[in-house]
């Protein structure tokens, strides 16, 4: 395999060629295409319901009020940082919940184009195109999840802006310019880990860059030392930011600490008494996600590529090496095995079928055709959700639920739902009493139930209860304490799509109807 770009970091960039090339020309209608296609299919999911995390998320970020509750954001914990709740926090400007979705669009087109923008100054403009087309592809595909608006999109907006910006400074040819460039990596690559914790992939991508660059060209080793000052100094600019915000907001960071980090390692350490079936099954899901969609083979034609190689790899190749490794490290350690961790894979996916795609090996039709792939695969998952969403309106259910306590609820009335699934005190738009708008948090923190309990032992016991897991899922109540509860001080309101809606006992509210689970909602 041909990168097209020799491993020297003083080679000029494209921009000082006088004209424009015919691939240029092309690669550039392609980019408008792509992200016209993202925009378009974007477009589709801000008319679908939201997920557990964007309700949570959501619900927390209206009730914002750093520095003034118990957890970093105020009354409910949250355990992501503060830059991805900046971007709910927009979002919840609006009353509607759609509006996370909308920031969505833009959001995945810089990251498309920041991938594109990396792979051309690699390998040229035919990498640039091919680039694209599979970073649009895998973060747009429902397969991935990437329907939904979390943490792991939003550390990617950052993650490949760093990565261009990277190599425009490893191109650079002054000092001044290569700074510069350096000062922007490094801001962005330190914004990332505060979208999600373990995103420090730009900084694998940079370090490796830098470094092996340094051993194969001693003589670039001033401006590449230019080059790693201007990315440190970025990184302080970013923790200096954090350190004034947390100092302005009022929040204590032995607090964010213990939301953002130690709870992390605390909530791993449940995950791994608790039974294993749920994230074994997860995990095979996963793999088959990640093959079908592409993006595990798109990576391992690269890697054949590399192993077939005569010469020893560039410093780019082992930047992107990096990058890919600290990738799948993150989607094997984090436990849970989500589909969205397979988005992590998109920069490197992206610059493998940029990179092969443009050189002149025998890999260049195979990755072609695994880019076509990628974006077919993409198109069916998208088309099979929207046919779901629509024909099968039990899917809507935490919007219907939500909805009918809402139509049902008084003024000042209150919720909780066991055990997660936040979305529906979103839709509900009650606030919750009980800090842990997920499960996981329940289990770590209130492990015994005792803070759930005395809340419904208590004066200010939450209006409206829904049960929408068992009430002793993960034996959390295997004396039946909270059962028992539960049925003291509750009666039935509603069955909506096989769920119960529980009202207090001591209360009486004009039921609306309950919503039809067999109607479309289009």
């Amino acid at each position: 395999m041909d990168t097209a770009l020799a491993d020297r970091p003083a080679a000029p960039g494209p921009a000082n060629r006088p004209g424009r090339s015919y691939d240029e020309r092309v690669t550039t209608r392609v980019l408008w295409l792509t992200c016209a296609a993202v925009v378009a299919v974007r477009s589709v999911f801000v008319a679908q319901p939201i997920r557990s995390d964007e309700g949570g998320y959501l619900h927390a970020a209206r009730h914002w009020a750093p520095g003034e509750g118990e957890f970093i954001y105020g009354d409910f914990h949250v355990d992501r940082p503060p830059l991805l709740m900046a971007f709910f926090r927009l979002a919840a400007l609006w009353d509607t919940d759609a509006a996370i979705r909308v920031i969505t669009i833009p959001v995945v087109v810089a990251i498309v184009l920041a991938t594109a923008r990396a792979a051309g100054l690699l390998a040229g403009p035919v990498a640039a195109r091919w680039a694209a087309v599979v970073t649009a592809a895998l973060m747009c595909s429902p397969a991935l999840a990437a329907d939904q608006a979390d943490g792991v999109m939003f550390a990617l907006l950052f993650v490949t802006g760093s990565i261009a910006a990277i190599l425009h400074g490893w191109r650079a040819g002054d000092l001044r310019t290569t700074v510069g460039w350096g000062l922007v990596a490094g801001v962005l690559a330190a914004a990332a880990p505060l979208a999600k914790q373990n995103f420090v992939d730009a900084f694998a991508f940079a370090g490796v860059l830098i470094a092996v660059s340094a051993l194969r060209h001693p003589g670039s080793r001033t401006r590449l030392g230019t080059l790693a000052a201007g990315f440190g100094a970025g990184t302080v600019v970013v923790v200096a930011a954090l350190a004034a915000w947390a100092h302005l907001k009022g929040v204590a960071m032995d607090v964010m600490w213990e939301d953002v980090i130690a709870f992390r390692v605390e909530a791993g350490q449940v995950l791994a008494a608790s039974h294993h079936s749920a994230p074994m099954e997860r995990a095979r899901l996963l793999v088959l996600a990640a093959v079908a969609s592409a993006a595990v083979p798109v990576v391992m034609t690269w890697l054949v590529g590399l192993l077939r190689r005569p010469r020893p790899l560039a410093a780019e190749q082992w930047a992107l090496l990096a990058l890919l490794g600290w990738s799948a490290i993150g989607i094997v350690v984090g436990g849970s095995y989500w589909l969205d961790y397979l988005q992590a894979l998109a920069p490197a996916a992206g610059l493998a079928a940029g990179l092969v795609s443009a050189g002149r090996g025998a890999g260049r039709r195979l990755m072609r055709g695994l880019a076509l792939w990628a974006a077919v695969a993409s198109l069916g998952a998208v088309a099979t959700t929207t046919l779901a969403y629509q024909a099968s309106p039990r899917l809507w259910y935490p919007q219907l639920i939500g909805g009918w306590v809402a139509d049902s609820a008084e003024e000042g009335d209150t919720m909780v739902v066991a055990y997660g699934n936040s979305q529906v005190v979103e839709a509900a738009d009650l606030p919750t009493p009980y800090p842990y708008l997920w499960s996981l948090p329940m289990r770590t923190l209130d492990p015994d139930q005792q803070r759930l309990e005395r809340l419904l032992d208590g004066p200010s016991r939450p209006t409206w209860f829904v049960v929408l897991n068992g009430v002793n899922s993960w034996d959390i109540d295997d004396d039946g304490r909270l059962r028992s509860m539960i049925e003291e001080h509750y009666e039935p309101a509603a069955t909506i799509c096989g769920y119960n809606v529980l009202v207090r006992a001591d209360v009486e509210r004009r039921l609306a109807d309950a919503p039809n689970c067999g109607s479309s909602q289009w």
